[in-house]
């Protein structure tokens, strides 16, 4: 890039995401050449703070990013934000699998299904993370389990009564301490 034309868009004010609109570039690539010709364009500093969502401007109640206030959303929005992304990547995931238990077919709630792990060992990690994930990588971790209610699901984990017949295998007993309570006295 020609560092006058460069030096001329800087001098409108324009950021480096706004320059490589105008002249078709990426970001990166007008970052490059501005560092190149040593040119900066101008950091405005934002003091202004609305959420996008709901409007709130407090700067105590927006959501923090990098350990600093956000500038536009609050922490309310974010977290909302958060809980419906991770409903609908769980409703993907139910859908993914079937959409019912494999047991006994439960299929009413969302909330009352569960994936369990057929080989334990197969678990990444950092499975309790999945809401972070995209969903091409949570595929990946539910190929490894079954959809159960979380009826099911207790049972195969917890295999006490002997008329519990199962399609998925139960995980190998592991000694478990009993406690015991004992009623109140009258």
């Amino acid at each position: 890039m020609e560092e006058l034309i460069l030096q001329n868009l800087v001098d409108e004010g324009l950021s480096q995401r706004e320059i490589g609109d105008r002249l078709g570039k990426s970001q990166a690539s007008v970052r490059h050449w501005l560092k190149k010709h040593g040119l900066k364009t101008k950091t405005i500093l934002r003091t202004s703070f609305l959420c996008v969502f709901c409007g709130e401007s407090e700067k105590e109640l927006m959501a923090l990013r990098h350990e600093r206030p956000c500038h536009t959303i609050c922490k309310s929005c974010d977290n909302k934000r958060a809980v419906d992304r991770s409903r609908e990547n769980k409703l993907k995931a139910i859908d993914y699998k079937g959409g019912c238990c494999k047991q006994c077919g439960y299929n009413k709630n969302p909330a009352a299904l569960s994936f369990h792990h057929v080989d334990p060992a197969d678990k990444d990690p950092n499975f309790a993370k999945m809401k972070f994930w995209s969903f091409d990588k949570i595929k990946e971790e539910l190929d490894k389990c079954v959809l159960v209610c979380m009826n099911c699901h207790a049972e195969i984990h917890n295999p006490i009564t002997s008329g519990c017949s199962s399609m998925v295998e139960p995980l190998p007993s592991k000694q478990k301490t009993r406690v015991r309570f004992s009623s109140p006295a009258l």
